[in-house]
């Protein structure tokens, strides 16, 4: 169940709170439900390639801090606490 929100807003909420939103990726939650939570794919890209070719160079394995505060920065959140995944021990 989407929360009431403009559609506008809710827009804003999908680039940071699905997988490849205006990259490819994620369209709604009835066509694309599988896209519809942060993946693998919002830190470390598109994984088709990668899979298909099994190329290390096809996947950024260790994404650089400027990939994260695209959605993790102080104008999204204001209690801003950032921590990367990797010291949280998701890796």
């Amino acid at each position: 169940m989407k929360p009431k929100l403009k559609q506008a807003e809710l827009e804003k909420c999908y680039e940071c709170h699905t997988t490849g939103y205006k990259e490819g990726g994620f369209k709604s939650i009835e066509s694309t439900p599988e896209l519809s939570q942060v993946g693998c794919e919002s830190c470390h890209g598109p994984g088709s390639l990668h899979a298909e070719s099994q190329d290390p160079q096809d996947i950024v394995a260790k994404p650089s801090k400027e990939t994260c505060t695209k959605c993790h920065n102080s104008e999204r959140i204001q209690d801003f606490k950032f921590k990367p995944l990797i010291f949280s021990g998701a890796h």
